[in-house]
């Protein structure tokens, strides 16, 4: 990916850097650990598989 300063490219840059860290916290939390799991029941990121939890 090449940041070329284009309105185009600054929307693929920002949807990769907003969502590619989300996808280490999806994976922590599905792996089970509390701190992820809190995150996303907070609201940080959206997680469907936490929306039925308790």
């Amino acid at each position: 990916m090449v940041a070329d300063g284009t309105d185009e490219m600054d929307a693929r840059l920002s949807a990769v850097l907003n969502n590619d860290p989300g996808m280490g916290i999806y994976r922590h939390a599905d792996a089970g650990y509390s701190d992820a799991i809190e995150m996303l029941k907070n609201g940080i990121l959206i997680f469907q598989c936490l929306k039925n939890s308790n």
